[in-house]
């Protein structure tokens, strides 16, 4: 990939304008002191890569002049004269040059009288020529590493070619004291940031990553305190476990809209970040990935993706509506919100994350919409309150420690569509009186149901007896009868996990 490439040597030229011619008027003589000036930025030579641009030429004088284009040169170089008095800009414009050699062009700035005050050289180098040339690093240090592992020519410079033919950085910069890595966009062949590559860098402020890259490693900038902002390209799709972990003064970040998976705790402990904007296309979030971004009170199209949010609010609020196109309500949203009466949750939310609403002892009810697939373990542990709950349609799956210690919970239902239902369950649910397993449920964990000690009515609907973890059904009420199909019964009682209630395994007719 091509880049503009501008050579451009800045220095200050004064030019003295011969004295005016003697008239016989003393008005007309030079006054002592007085001097008539002309200044550019430039000492005439400006070298344009084949792509073109725009080059600003500052003019400082207090002459009367004109700039003169050569007329075989206006195909290709033009001006936008941008003048203010006493200090002058002039933008020129440059074409792409399609052909492999080079074009030059000497501008002349002319005074009122035509005489030439200075002629600037404008060099414009042939479509095939940059690759070979030397990138102009911001950072010497940055120059320094990238020259140390891939100057091939060894001759102390990086050119565009040599970093297009990078495929992995490695470790290379790891721990070093780079302060920036714009030209990072030259490397075309990097695929991946690799796991640890500037892990460390606790100087590093500014960074581009390239287009290409399709994903960032575990622990890339882990602890790249001075790391100010960040925009991940559409072509990355996953986003490693700590990835930005430690980024303290990380204020904003941009994911784009190819990211699907972030890890875990890829943004904690980032106690600066105010704004995330996250692509459409995230449809996973590990635990705790904004851990510790008290500064964060919403994420754009994902909103409450871990404890954010909570250390955000005000821990004593009453009742939440989740803004509507909300998709995720990450793990720990609403953790330890003990004064949480009500919550509304919009049709747009796929997924409740681990520990959602873990200690939320004041809430009552709550209306899963149909649109949720992935209730994660410990959603609701704890909430002490809570009465009834509905598990829409969609639901694969009701994850460890779902409902643990719901201590109110009288009602519970089950859709045809949950396979499995994890270890510790519905543990401590005292309230729970009877409870209908459906026959698309193939597992069982461990204490999912023990601890329910008014639990009397158990309902398991399917033929085969889903696999069943120890103790499944510990410590129910006195006299607690598991109802099955009444051509299964006698596989029930053989079965691992159901032969410890073999006693009050009865067959009935679903």
């Amino acid at each position: 990939m091509k880049k503009l490439f501008l050579l451009l040597a800045v220095f200050g030229m004064i030019f003295t304008a011969c004295s005016p011619v003697d008239d016989g008027n003393d008005n007309n003589a030079e006054q002592p002191g007085e001097e008539t000036v002309f200044i550019t930025d430039y000492e005439g030579n400006i070298v344009v890569g084949a792509n073109g641009g725009v080059v600003v030429v500052t003019v400082s004088t207090n002459l009367e002049y004109s700039v003169e284009i050569p007329e075989e040169a206006q195909s290709w170089l033009s001006i936008a004269d941008t003048r203010a008095i006493r200090l002058e800009k002039l933008t020129f414009t440059v074409a792409k040059n399609e052909a492999d050699a080079e074009r030059r062009a000497i501008v002349k700035l002319l005074g009122s009288d035509n005489a030439e005050l200075q002629s600037l050289l404008f060099v414009q180098e042939g479509a095939t020529a940059e690759e070979t040339q030397a990138i102009k690093f911001q950072d010497e240090n940055t120059k320094l590493l990238c020259t140390l592992h891939w100057d091939e020519n060894e001759d102390g410079e990086l050119s565009y070619e040599e970093a297009a033919a990078v495929t992995d950085l490695g470790t290379a910069f790891k721990g070093s004291s780079i302060l920036a890595f714009s030209e990072l966009e030259y490397f075309t062949s990097l695929e991946k940031i690799a796991d640890s590559a500037f892990e460390g860098c606790v100087s590093l402020v500014k960074i581009t990553l390239p287009e290409q890259v399709t994903a960032i490693g575990a622990s890339a900038f882990n602890g790249c305190t001075n790391l100010k902002n960040i925009t991940i390209p559409d072509s990355v799709t996953s986003i490693g476990e700590h990835a930005f972990d430690g980024c303290s003064s990380l204020t904003s970040v941009t994911i784009g809209n190819g990211v699907t998976s972030i890890g875990e705790r890829a943004f904690s402990g980032c106690s600066s970040l105010t704004s995330v904007t996250i692509g459409n296309g995230v449809t996973s979030i590990g635990y705790n990935a904004f851990n510790g971004c008290i500064s964060l009170p919403v994420i754009d199209n994902i909103r409450y993706a871990d404890t954010c949010l909570v250390e955000a609010v005000d821990r004593s609020l009453t009742s939440y509506s989740i803004k509507a196109g909300t998709r995720f309500i990450g793990s720990g949203a609403f953790l330890n919100c003990s004064s949480l009466t009500s919550i509304t949750i919009p049709d747009s939310v796929t997924s409740i994350g681990v520990s959602a609403f873990y200690q939320c002892y004041s809430l009552t009810s709550v209306t899963i919409p149909n649109s949720v697939t992935s209730i994660r373990g410990a959603a609701f542990d704890a909430c002490t309150s809570l009465t009834s709950i509905t598990i829409p349609d969609g639901v694969t799956s009701i994850g460890n420690r779902t409902f643990y210690q719901c201590f109110s919970l009288t009602s519970v239902t089950i859709p045809d569509s949950v396979t499995s239902i994890g270890d510790s369950a519905f543990f401590y649910c005292s309230s729970l009186k009877n409870i209908t397993i459906p026959d698309s449920v193939t597992s069982i964990g461990s204490s999912a149901f023990a601890g329910c000690d008014s639990l009397k009515e158990v309902y398991c609907k399917p033929i085969t007896p889903p696999s069943g973890g120890s103790s499944m059904f510990y410590k129910n009420a006195s006299g607690r009868m598991i109802y099955v199909p009444r051509n299964s019964v006698n596989a029930y009682k053989a079965a691992n996990g159901w032969k410890d209630y073999a006693s009050n395994i009865e067959g009935y007719d679903f």
